[in-house]
């Protein structure tokens, strides 16, 4: 017991020592520093200048976008299943595009405004509301054998492409101010 008192004494006496020194700051690099050196690896550059968009808004509208942009796909694909012969694909599609077009559209709703992307929210909505009626159309075709449905969304496509034109502008100008909505890059596929 005698010497484990000693022991302790020494070890609170090196505590207080490192307790009462002085941390130093690192120092800053100069300027003469030319970057990181060969194998170190590189650090994210920090964005030059904030985010023009309000915080979280561009996570809103991402989720928004990617749905849209799952319902853009299956405008496409509804009509190469129905090519192939694939009907069950197709109606399995034209079921998943409508749902599809309701989620996004709810999704939509929710991001909050922002006078720069109002155009790209606008034609969004717009899409998502022929994506649906296209769906709609489908259905009616495939899962009760209503011709005229085959008809009218080949039509409502055909009303898609300018709106799809327009949304794809506002989208790029939004993607000039550096939005991102990654795996997509903001443009939305044609039928």
């Amino acid at each position: 017991m005698l010497l484990v008192l000693p022991l302790a004494l020494a070890l609170l006496a090196a505590c207080g020592e490192t307790a009462s020194s002085t941390v130093r700051p690192s120092p800053s690099p100069s300027a003469t520093d030319a970057g990181p050196t060969e194998g170190a690896t590189p650090r994210a550059t920090p964005r030059a200048t904030p985010a023009p968009w309000p915080s979280a808004w561009d996570s809103e509208f991402c989720a928004a976008f990617t749905d849209l942009a799952v319902a853009q796909e299956l405008v496409v694909d509804i009509p190469r299943a129905l090519e192939e012969e694939a009907t069950d694909d197709a109606l399995a599609l034209a079921r998943e595009l409508r749902q599809t077009a309701i989620s996004a559209a709810d999704l939509l709703e929710t991001v909050p405004d922002w006078e720069p992307a109002q155009a790209a929210r606008n034609e969004m909505a717009a899409l998502l509301d022929i994506d649906g009626r296209i769906g709609r159309q489908y259905i009616r075709f495939l899962d009760e054998g209503r011709r005229p449905g085959l008809t009218r969304a080949r039509e409502l496509t055909e009303a898609l492409l300018p709106i799809l034109g327009a949304a794809n502008e506002a989208l790029a100008d939004l993607a000039d101010m550096g939005l991102e909505c990654p795996p997509y890059d903001l443009s939305l596929e044609s039928p």
